[in-house]
């Protein structure tokens, strides 16, 4: 496995890709593997921090559901002003170029992208991930316990609805789990162990 591996976790908003990082990092900090989270969205997020400040009043990172819906539209248009003036590569470029100067002092052994979403061209966010850094994809589905049966989360725009069926067509591996609610047992219950899976299966596939 070459150093760092890329790993890229894809899904509909709200799935929890970045829950997904934080108990993988743990995982692996068992096993003595360092990873560093990064996003193409943070890159977007500090573009635009300090106008959604001043309209709103509230940090662009805070974590309420709703705030991030509100905010969602403003954050996916500039976003597609920024690929369409770079060919889909802006974000890209600056991602890999933050790991390129992480890299000459740190070493980690793993890159993970929380928030793969685009598609659409020969090189893009996929393509990146999968040919240029030969990395791996993650598809999360999460779903809500109802009394007529599992209700997934669906995707958040149009995006999303174009998107997604290809990056979950294209995954390396599939994780579906369930909304816990922010209970520390039953994340412990639920949906660690499907890490545990995940990061077994990683090593003994790419090792």
């Amino acid at each position: 496995m070459e150093k760092p591996f890329w790993i890229a976790c894809a899904g509909n908003a709200l799935v929890g890709k970045d829950l997904f990082f934080n108990l993988l990092q743990k995982e692996l900090f068992f096993i003595k593997k360092t990873s560093l989270r990064e996003a193409f969205a943070d890159i977007l997020k500090e573009e635009l921090k300090s106008f959604i400040f001043e309209k709103t009043g509230r940090n662009i990172n805070n974590r309420d559901p709703e705030f991030k819906k509100i905010i969602r539209p403003i954050l996916v248009e500039w976003g597609l002003f920024r690929r369409k003036l770079s060919n889909n590569r802006y974000f890209i470029d600056k991602v890999n170029e933050k790991i390129n100067v992480y890299n000459r002092t740190q070493f980690p052994d793993f890159v993970i992208i929380t928030d793969l979403r685009y598609c659409e061209t020969e090189n893009d966010e996929l393509s990146f991930i999968k040919k240029e850094k030969k990395g791996i994809v993650v598809y999360i589905d999460k779903y809500y316990n109802h009394s007529d049966g599992k209700q997934f989360v669906i995707p958040a725009n149009e995006h999303e609805l174009r998107n997604n069926p290809i990056l979950k067509k294209n995954a390396d591996y599939l994780i579906e789990w369930k909304h816990c609610y922010g209970d520390k047992g039953e994340i412990d219950k639920e949906l660690v162990p499907k890490i545990k899976s995940f990061t077994n299966w990683l090593l003994e596939k790419y090792e």
